[in-house]
């Protein structure tokens, strides 16, 4: 008891032999000692059985270990733990202070530089640089081995740096640690470059071959909500391995969980792109360790999955169960080989498998439409208080993967026939209500042939924002029975709307009449509108009874509203039968704060077409655009700008072949900047007077 060792001097050790514990020291106490090694420690053609360089053992609480000297294992080895360094912690504390080097160093079980294993609330830190090169282990671990357990803590506070280690298991680390009982694993930077974990065809070793890099074998359930496994700033360049996990490869029982935390799996994959990288580069499987040493190569190429798959937290769903795949409504569906069946119980899974319930509070929640496409037969709802989440997203197979599916997956409005009574008390097909974000991601809508009398997506309530990213609606038949619809129809309240890359093609609206996208704002509410890159192509519907129209676009703006229209749009025949706007109808509170611009859009063969029996309301006015409001417009605002129009060979029964404006202001608006805001690329001397006309009064005059 109460001995003081200090080593102050450089010391150097060189083909020293060890029988079993340390070739050059061996330290082992379990009593109270004080022991310092304050200078520069050199190992060299070092051997033994355990620690071929150094083993350090200790389980004393108050035993005082100093080791600030840089540490440097050079072609050291040994027959069982740890090549360079055999060290072993039980109950207490233990810090590194300097750098620690291992090189050429080799194990014939496991450890090929340094063994670690800490328990019974030890805690073992190192705060400066640890390197290993050209390492190996017959098992596991050719370079760090760490084995934590029983409340035992690891943290490499510094720069850990592997080059060309190999062994069976984790060819640069592997990680044994007891989750159970709060065992601990904190890694601040960690880089991994051509390490290998290789086949090893010794009987003993049956399970080798897995992860190239690191290799964590986990018992007991983590806790994902702890953060503690953050690999986050890990770099992995090259590695390889025999079976499977070419940088990392996991066997602990929630390892999905922890693949889910944080965004897109940012606790998992380091450097690892989901565009770019190999899926093979990390994976893993939802067992134990002990389990996984047990599975048959068969059944670990079954149930082991690339941790890609897992934090995409993508529930595909399929309800057209002609193939090979079939959706089903089970725990662990979601999977594009293993989908869902029902849009709803893929959300109350991802609820279940991410929270704990079907009432967990998601903050996004994705759905994945499978390859064979999804028939739509009823209505759905989706808002936060229903669908537990503040974002759905509904997006084809594998989106943003390296593997996404070719084109656009299909979603069929199944009616049943236009006298069918399935849309009765519903306001659309797809409604989004209560605040919540509802986006779409290379998906094409399309119907039986049914007419519908109700939108295909339809947005309402404050804070309902909606997001359209190359979609598709093609061949809808639209028939109100009321009032004009929209096939994309918001009732605005503070509501943003992107719409980019779509397409709106062969639409026909009678009835009530509508658009493709009507934007209603009775309640003079703000809202941001945004359609860049989007085509509307051969749509046709039917005006109002008050001449409203727009077959193609219809908006009212108030304060703070703002309809962006950019990035080379195309409206190409649009027609509005008995009313005004060809393709677009905007009504403006000219006296309020807002923006409506088409910065780059062309407009082709569009027509307004006159009603043949009804002069009022009037008809068959603005080919393109019909503008028109109420209030006094500041001319000098800049918020009106058409600059951006492209017109060919569009028509207007009753004036404005390609456009239309009633605005008490229009002269003052025309004569502004020489009518840059209003023409478009109307020519003063070559087009036709005709095709930019208006008059100044306004909406009710």
């Amino acid at each position: 008891e109460n001995i003081e060792i200090q080593l102050t001097g450089a010391l150097q050790f060189t083909d020293c032999v060890g029988g079993i514990y340390g070739g050059g020291i061996f330290i082992g106490t379990n009593i109270k000692i004080i022991l310092v090694i304050s200078n520069t420690c050199t190992f060299q053609n070092c051997t033994g059985s355990q620690g071929g360089g150094m083993y350090l053992s200790s389980s004393n609480i108050e035993t005082d270990i100093q080791i600030t000297g840089e540490l440097s294992f050079d072609n050291c080895s040994c027959t069982d733990l740890g090549g360079g360094w055999f060290l072993s912690t039980s109950r207490l504390q233990l810090s590194f202070t300097n750098i620690i080097q291992f090189k050429d160093c080799s194990s014939e079980n496991n450890g090929g530089g340094l063994y670690v294993s800490c328990s019974n609330e030890g805690m073992i830190r190192f705060i400066e640089e640890l390197k290993f090169e050209n390492c190996s282990a017959i098992n596991s671990a050719g370079g760090l081995y760490m084995n934590i357990i029983s409340g035992g803590s690891v943290t490499l506070d510094n720069k850990c740096e592997f080059l060309k280690c190999k062994s069976g298991n984790g060819g640069a680390i592997y990680l044994s640690i007891d989750f159970e009982q709060q065992s601990s694993f904190q890694i601040k930077d960690i880089l991994i470059q051509e390490c290998q974990a290789l086949i090893n065809t010794d009987y003993q070793y049956s399970q080798s071959g897995f992860g190239g890099g690191i290799f964590i074998a986990g018992t007991g359930v983590y806790d994902v909500s702890s953060k503690m496994l953050d690999f986050s700033k890990t770099k992995m360049y090259g590695n390889s391995a025999d079976k499977a996990g070419q940088s990392l490869y996991v066997a602990m029982p929630n390892v999905i969980q922890w693949c889910r935390t944080g965004i897109d799996g940012e606790s998992v994959k380091g450097n690892y792109s989901d565009i770019d990288s190999d899926e093979s580069e990390l994976e893993g499987i939802p067992v134990g360790y002990s389990n996984f040493n047990s599975l048959s190569q068969v059944d670990i190429m079954k149930d082991q999955r690339p941790l890609e798959l897992w934090w995409r937290t993508i529930w595909h769903i399929l309800n057209r169960n002609e193939g090979i795949i079939k959706g089903i409504d089970q725990l662990g569906c979601s999977e594009y080989n293993n989908p869902c069946y029902s849009i709803d119980f893929a959300l109350k899974q991802i609820s279940v498998e991410l929270g704990g319930s079907v009432t967990s509070i998601i903050p996004e929640k994705r759905i994945g439409i499978c390859q064979d496409g999804y028939d739509l037969t009823s209505p759905i709802q989706f808002s936060k208080s229903s669908t537990y989440t503040n974002i759905v997203k509904i997006m084809k197979q594998l989106y943003l993967t390296k593997y996404n599916m070719e084109g656009k997956a299909e979603i069929k409005i199944i009616k049943g026939g236009d006298t069918s009574s399935i849309e009765n008390g519903h306001k659309g097909w797809i409604s989004a209500s209560g605040e919540i974000e509802l986006k779409f991601y290379f998906i094409k809508f399309i119907t039986d042939k049914s007419k519908l009398n109700i939108p295909i997506i339809y947005i309402e309530d404050q804070n309902t924002n909606l997001e359209l990213d190359s979609v598709t609606f093609s061949g809808i038949n639209l028939s109100p029975s009321d009032v004009p619809k929209g096939i994309v129809h918001i009732d605005v309240d503070n509501t943003e709307l992107i719409i980019s890359g779509c397409i709106f093609e062969d639409i026909s609206i009678e009835g009530e009449g509508g658009s493709a996208i009507r934007i209603e704002n009775d309640q003079e509410n703000s809202f941001d509108a945004t359609i860049e890159g989007t085509q509307f192509n051969n749509i046709n519907s039917t005006g109002s009874e008050s001449g409203q129209g727009g077959s193609a676009i219809y908006a009212q703006i108030r304060e703070d509203c703002s309809l962006i229209i950019d990035d080379n749009c195309e409206f190409n025949d649009c027609v509005i039968e008995s009313g005004n706007g060809g393709a677009i109808y905007v009504d403006i509170d000219y006296s309020k704060n807002f923006q409506f611009k088409i910065k780059d859009a062309t407009f082709r063969h569009n027509k307004a077409l006159k009603h043949n029996s009804v002069e009022i309301p009037p008809s068959g006015y603005g080919g393109v655009i019909f503008l028109t409001g109420t209030g006094d417009y500041d001319v000098d605002s800049n918020q009106i700008d058409l600059s951006g129009m492209k017109s060919d060979s569009n028509s207007a029964d009753n004036g404005g072949n390609n456009i239309y404006i009633v605005m008490p202001q229009l002269e003052e608006f025309c004569q502004y900047d020489e009518g840059s805001l209003v023409k478009g690329d109307y020519d003063d001397k070559l087009s036709n007077l005709s095709d930019v006309e208006g008059i100044a009064t306004n909406i009710s005059t």
